[in-house]
């Protein structure tokens, strides 16, 4: 495997109220990639691919308001010898946002957002009436069975909806004689964002995706003593 790594130094470090900005790039080649054509006679091959982008961060650490703020702009993709397409980790844009309250000396308030494009995946793009022959406990019938059959698409030409989550959280601490509570509350995925991650592979249809994240609530006390 051959690979380049560029990064580019740190700028702006510390500019105002502590904080910084960072940028970095990258750009890898790669060989042999392990690829699946699930369709296909020969299942399983090896191909060259490379992945690019540039990372973004923003981060402020003193204060009452803290937190981050960052965004990536990449491509990985493989070539099969007659186009490049992209991997099946591929996402064009992430950003990603931290943003951390101080309420008091003993009360703080969290949140975490995140947004991604959507993951590529192969399309079926028609169906065909075709038949195959009969084969039941090694003995061959004549007859055919008919039936719909996919056609597939190029390899990852299309992609899910974008991933996009909130998650928040309060948490605090009290002394009760001698004993220190630590109460939390966290709530994951409040605007209940679907969030796509699977497709039934019978018809790979977007509207009968396998759901990847409901609202999870959490509430809960540590007690340290």
């Amino acid at each position: 495997m051959h690979s380049k790594i560029t990064n580019a130094p740190s700028i702006f470090n510390n500019f105002i109220f502590g904080t910084s900005l960072e940028i970095s790039g990258y750009y890898n080649k790669r060989k042999n990639l392990f690829s699946s054509y699930p369709k296909k006679l020969n299942h399983y091959t090896f191909e060259d691919g490379y992945s690019t982008g540039i990372e973004v961060l923003l981060r402020k650490k003193i204060g009452n308001i803290s937190g981050w703020l960052s965004y990536s702009l990449s491509k990985s993709a493989k070539s099969n010898g007659n186009f490049y397409y992209p991997t099946r980790i591929d996402r064009t844009h992430t950003i990603k946002f931290l943003f951390n309250l101080k309420l008091s000396e003993s009360w703080f308030f969290t949140s975490f957002w995140t947004f991604a494009t959507g993951l590529p995946y192969t399309p079926i793009i028609g169906k065909y009436i075709g038949g195959e022959d009969i084969n039941i406990k090694g003995h061959s019938f004549n007859d055919e069975f008919f039936d719909l059959f996919p056609i597939i698409g190029n390899k990852n030409s299309k992609r899910t909806p974008a991933y996009n989550r909130l998650d928040i959280g309060f948490s605090g601490s009290l002394f009760w004689g001698k004993l220190l509570f630590k109460p939390y509350l966290q709530i994951l995925n409040v605007y209940n964002s679907p969030n796509p991650v699977s497709y039934k592979e019978t018809d790979r249809s977007l509207e009968n995706t396998g759901r990847g994240s409901t609202i999870v609530p959490t509430i809960g006390v540590r007690v340290d003593f």
